[in-house]
């Protein structure tokens, strides 16, 4: 029970040290391998030291089968045991940076201090604190199969990449686009009624001259200009889209168009929108490789999760968890 306590209060110490390095740039700790842990421990002036030396000592503080006591006796943790414990950390979604091990091995140090004094005050042995310890446990061991996931999804076969870029090709299809948008309000102008009128028969003009081949651009800057709007216009060139990144009526219509094609007036909420097409293509695979592996690693591991939660099937007392419990 106790190396469970001790490692929860490092984990909160460590991180208590990831936010407050917030600014720097940090790898996610379920992206980081067993092997890059390795090689930073093995790159350090450390590896000079055998896996079995004592890395700490602390005389008069020990840990038994009662708990933590004081006395005549000491703690030592190796260099394995340790990193053991580091590596744990990072597992746990807690990683302590290497340069800042002397500062882990301090806050030990001090819990084994703190703990042999809660074991003599008697927290250990109320109710509180052992279901406490058990669902702090019940966390870290998920904590730490969710990491075993991150670890085994993570980087997708390149023959499944290519499998999931065939079967889903129209995934990946692009429209590029220019844009012409006419405001449908004004809330400055003085008769609101005329002015919106205006802009509506505008924007009718400006997609019957679009559709005939003249230029965005051009008639971006004439619909602010005849609408005598001060603002600057839009940007006409919004670049390449994707279905999801249409709406389902936007896509199915600018989907359907060839290349040079104009859509017809749509009407959104606050503006007129024509859309023009510029180019189509399916991007190709070099491109979104990095995108597909990260939509498998998500479907794989949100699949794994699924399979083990929804074998969990709790009762709850009605009685007890009412849905009026204040909130």
């Amino acid at each position: 029970m106790f190396r469970s306590f001790l490692f929860l209060l490092i984990a909160g110490v460590a991180a208590g040290w990831a936010q407050t390095s917030a600014g720097t740039a940090q790898t996610p700790a379920s992206h980081v391998s067993s092997a890059q842990t390795a090689a930073a421990v093995s790159a350090s002036p450390s590896d000079s030291v055998p896996m079995n030396a004592p890395v700490i000592t602390v005389p008069g503080v020990c840990e038994s089968a009662h708990g933590v006591s004081a006395g005549p006796c000491t703690t030592v943790l190796t260099r394995e045991q340790f990193e053991n414990l580091m590596e744990g950390l990072r597992q746990a979604g807690s990683p302590f940076p290497k340069e800042k091990a002397k500062s882990l091995a301090q806050a030990y140090s001090d819990f084994l201090g703190y703990a042999a004094a809660a074991k003599n005050a008697g927290i250990e042995d109320s109710p509180q604190f052992k279901e406490f310890i058990e669902y702090q446990r019940l966390r870290i061991v998920a904590g730490l199969y969710k990491h075993t996931l991150d670890e085994k999804f993570k980087t997708p076969s390149q023959d499944d990449i290519d499998a999931y870029y065939r079967e889903h090709s129209a995934d990946f299809e692009e429209v590029g686009l220019h844009r012409l948008m006419v405001p449908k309000k004004n809330p400055v102008a003085k008769d609101k009624d005329a002015w919106e009128q205006k802009a509506l028969q505008l924007a009718k003009d400006l997609q019957l001259r679009a559709a005939k081949g003249e230029d965005i651009d051009d008639l971006q800057k004439e619909a602010y200009k005849t609408l005598e709007l001060t603002v600057v216009p839009p940007a006409s060139l919004i670049g390449k889209r994707r279905r999801s990144e249409l709406t389902p009526e936007e896509a199915d219509e600018l989907f359907s168009l060839k290349v040079g094609d104009v859509s017809k007036l749509e009407t959104e909420s606050t503006t007129y929108v024509v859309y023009k097409v510029d180019s189509r293509r399916v991007a190709p695979l070099d491109d979104v490789t990095k995108e597909i592996s990260r939509l498998l690693f998500r479907q794989r591991e949100e699949a794994a999760i699924k399979a083990v939660t929804g074998s969990v099937h709790p009762e709850f007392n009605s009685k007890y968890f009412t849905d009026d419990a204040p909130k």
